[in-house]
């Protein structure tokens, strides 16, 4: 699979049960779907960006860090 810059991805099951990272984003938390990721590329590297439509929530995390 070709993985392009400025899409949106979801990563199956099997990647979260390979790399079993406490780190990573849970893939079904309390029975939800998976989350979707957008993609992009600065120099080499891919980046996957979680998305959320949880606007609020992320909002007070990002202002207490400011």
């Amino acid at each position: 699979m070709e993985i392009k810059t400025g899409y949106i991805y979801h990563i199956k099951d099997e990647f979260f049960d390979k790399i079993n990272d406490k780190g990573l984003m849970i893939n079904h938390e309390n029975g939800r779907a998976r989350p979707t990721y957008f993609t992009i590329k600065d120099k080499d590297i891919l980046w996957f960006i979680p998305l959320s439509s949880k606007v609020d929530k992320y909002q007070v995390i990002i202002d207490k860090k400011n």
